[in-house]
């Protein structure tokens, strides 16, 4: 169960103004492991740390990135994450898909954010509202 999501760095460059195609990638990498007690319950958790990162590209150089790191705070089956992490260098799926999911939601919404204070394009692709297509023969009656 995730108990804490902290962001403990962020830094964001503009490097050139956005013209043409723009390739926009997200990256997220889980960048170490720690067992740590939480202060006020003496109990155990793992601290996940992480990096975000979202680069803008056109195909002959990079025009902005948005780097985010921070750590998740994970309490429980700390034996099972030590134990694959060692291992493998990855968390067990389970619990990579919540972290993940969790890094993505708390990075993507401050990269939004940065994105339009720098004026880059936001790095995901966001809902817009259309107009209605008209009908051919709409029957508008009025009664005043």
């Amino acid at each position: 169960m995730i108990i804490g999501i902290n962001l403990d760095n962020i830094t964001a460059k503009k490097h050139d103004i956005p013209k043409g195609n723009i390739r926009i990638d997200n990256k997220t990498k889980l960048t170490g492991i720690e067992e740590i007690t939480i202060p006020m319950s003496k109990d155990k958790a793992t601290k996940i740390n992480f990096t975000f990162e979202t680069t803008y590209k056109t195909d002959k150089k990079t025009i902005g990135e948005i780097q985010i790191g921070g750590n998740i705070i994970f309490r429980g089956q700390r034996e099972k994450i030590q134990e694959m992490w060692t291992k493998e260098k990855k968390l067990p799926e389970d619990i990579a898909l919540h972290v993940m999911n969790n890094i993505l939601r708390k990075s993507i919404t401050r990269v939004i954010d940065l994105s339009e204070q720098l004026m880059l394009p936001p790095p995901i692709n966001l809902p817009l509202i259309r107009p209605k297509k008209e009908k051919k023969e709409q029957n508008i009656e009025y009664i005043g």
